[in-house]
């Protein structure tokens, strides 16, 4: 098969085993390896490890790889964009943290207000943090439940444990 992007194929094996890691939350491992390679990391493994630390929230370590990146390529727009997402999240999970997880109470509300069985929809204008998404994905299964949440970026169907956006919003 011809390696029709240019990228060294070592280097293109270290950045799918940095994505996986980065997705699957060990943000850690996932430096440890970028750091440990034998060939010089390129933009797309440090972009994949940015992109994990946005979806995980974590700004500290995305700040340090961001600001690396924008050395690398200060003309992509996108890492900037990336690099203000992981800021937006991070300052989101603190007015969600003094909001006390309001969507939890919502369906709470809902589970009394409703019919078994019937689904229960819940509308906020804050994002989702990690802890509710999980809450009420094993809440839609624990109690067969399809909850409908909208939240200020997207709508989330949770259903049978598991969510529209696949654990990636």
């Amino acid at each position: 098969m011809e390696n029709v992007y240019n990228i060294e194929p070592e280097v293109e094996h270290y950045g799918c085993l940095v994505d996986c890691l980065g997705r699957s939350g060990r943000l850690e491992e996932a430096e440890e390896l970028v750091n440990s390679m034998p060939i010089e990391p390129n933009p797309a493994v440090y972009g994949s490890l940015l992109g994990a630390c946005r979806i995980h929230g974590n700004a500290e370590l995305g700040e340090r790889i961001g600001r690396l990146l924008l050395e690398l390529e200060p003309n992509n727009s996108g890492r900037y964009a990336l690099l203000s997402n992981i800021y937006a999240k991070a300052e989101e999970e603190k007015e969600t943290a003094l909001q006390y997880h309001s969507e939890k109470l919502a369906i709470a509300f809902g589970f009394i207000s409703t019919k078994p069985g019937e689904t229960i929809r819940v509308v906020k204008n804050l994002r989702v943090c990690d802890d509710c998404h999980s809450a009420i994905k094993l809440i839609s299964r624990v109690y067969g439940r399809e909850i409908a949440l909208r939240d200020r970026v997207r709508y989330h169907h949770f259903r049978d444990g598991t969510c529209s956006c696949k654990d990636f919003w």
